[in-house]
């Protein structure tokens, strides 16, 4: 391990980086190798920089801030702490724990910095799921301890092969050579504390020669500089002179230029004006030709147009004509069926109250019958249907009314019966009606309308 003391010097003229270095009490400069590209600490992947000075991992997006670059002095004493050259991490729940042993219930990642290998051993009582996590903390583990270029290996307990590390063996070793190091630089710190006694003396010696050496410079840099800037001054006024002279010559240049330009823009516009005018006079001819065929073309379509027109008027009224006759043949044929039913209904009413009074009439005899059995002859009063004869055929036009009022939809036996109350007692009758002068019947006007209406429908009236 060597330590010294070092000053990082930035070159203006170069890039590369120097070192002046102390050792042994000797003075060297050095060029020091560029560091190379920063690992990501998470997956152990080169890391990126993006110009907002951000450096991040392409593989597992993990960012941190880059320092700028900047000109450090260093007077400081490095010194690399060793490592152990073997560790072993016990795999759980919560990570990784470092332990001194190994047991069968788990895995473990044994890090051999002897063999530059990470050995993922496990127990023989330890579950599949924990050595699957053994593996996946492998990779971290590779980048957290450093050892990138470490090959991973994995073995089970009992299968060791002789190239893995005594444990118990190692670990007193490694004791053992842990306390001869701090021996070692306890001894070495007081050696090192001598040396920088020692330097600082050196140090403070070149610094008085130096300082001398740099005032002399600095009054030799002085003169020079005094010389330089008056042939300066002098190297410019004569530069001055010379681009007066060249400026104007360039003037004049410039003009003669412009009125180059000037006599060659006049010519060009000239040109485009009679171009133009040749265009336009073109554009104009095009547009009367243009103009006479979309009229003949505008005029042929009228013609098409009126002729599909006169065509379209003769289907549709031959279509209309064809449509009123086959109502007009509709109709006559509802009008057959209408009145073929209704006479149909009408005589089965005739035939159903003619039966009806036939056996009220039977009844009747029956009744007078059994009552002259038992009053006397001088009590036995004349026939009721003699007595109700005019009831009788009230009835009969009542029933005939609800028979053929009914016919029409929307009008029950009870709207019938209000309709008869006020006169109505046939189809035709209602649809010649007028449905104000029917409100006295007690049915509302809209109904009226309604049943006025499918009446004419019934009937084919308009």
């Amino acid at each position: 391990m060597s330590y010294f003391n070092e000053i990082n010097i930035r070159n203006p003229r170069n890039t590369s980086v120097r070192e002046v270095v102390s050792e042994n009490g000797e003075f060297m400069i050095r060029t020091r190798k560029p560091d190379q590209k920063k690992l990501c600490p998470r997956c152990g992947s080169p890391m990126m920089q993006r110009e907002n000075n951000v450096k991040y991992c392409p593989v597992c997006h993990y960012t941190e801030m880059a320092q700028k670059a900047e000109i450090n002095i260093k007077m400081a004493e490095e010194v690399k702490k060793e490592l152990p050259k073997i560790e072993i991490f016990q795999v759980s729940a919560s990570g990784l724990n470092k332990v001194p042993n190994l047991e069968s219930k788990f895995s473990y990642l044994v890090a051999d910095r002897n063999t530059n290998t990470i050995w993922i051993w496990k127990g023989t009582q330890c579950s599949p799921g924990e050595a699957y996590k053994a593996s996946v903390e492998s990779t971290k583990l590779k980048s957290s301890l450093r050892l990138y270029s470490a090959s991973i290996v994995r073995v089970e307990e009992g299968e060791e092969p002789e190239t893995f590390p005594k444990i118990g063996a190692e670990l007193e070793a490694m004791e053992r050579e842990r306390l001869k190091k701090e021996e070692e630089d306890l001894k070495h710190q007081e050696e090192m504390r001598k040396r920088k006694e020692e330097d600082a003396l050196k140090h403070k010696e070149a610094d008085a020669l130096r300082q001398k050496e740099e005032e002399a410079r600095k009054l030799k840099e002085e003169e020079a500089r005094k010389q330089k800037i008056e042939a300066e001054r002098k190297r410019k006024e004569e530069e001055d002179r010379k681009q007066k002279i060249e400026a104007e010559r360039k003037r004049k240049d410039e003009e003669d230029r412009k009125q180059k330009i000037e006599a060659e823009r006049k010519r060009k516009e000239e040109e485009d004006r009679k171009q133009k005018i040749e265009v336009e006079r073109k554009r104009k001819e095009e547009e009367t030709l243009r103009l006479k065929e979309e009229e003949e073309r505008k005029q042929k379509e009228e013609e098409l147009r009126l002729e599909k027109e006169q065509e379209l008027k003769q289907k549709a009224e031959e279509e209309q004509l064809l449509a009123e006759e086959v109502a007009r043949k509709r109709k006559e044929e509802e009008e057959h069926r209408l009145e073929e039913e209704e006479a149909h209904e009408r005589r089965e009413a005739e035939e159903r109250q003619l039966k009806e009074e036939e056996e009220r009439i039977a009844r009747d005899e029956e009744r007078i019958a059994s009552e002259s059995l038992q009053k006397p002859a001088a009590e036995v009063k004349p026939p009721p249907e003699l007595e109700e004869e005019s009831g009788i055929s009230k009835d009969t036009e009542l029933k005939e009314a609800i028979s053929s009022l009914t016919l029409v939809r929307g009008i029950t036996k009870e709207i019938a019966i209000k309709l008869y109350k006020v006169n109505i007692s046939t189809i035709m009758e209602l649809s010649l009606s007028d449905p104000e002068n029917l409100t006295a019947s007690g049915i509302s006007l809209d109904t009226l309308r309604q049943v006025i209406r499918n009446a004419k429908d019934l009937l084919g009236l308009d």
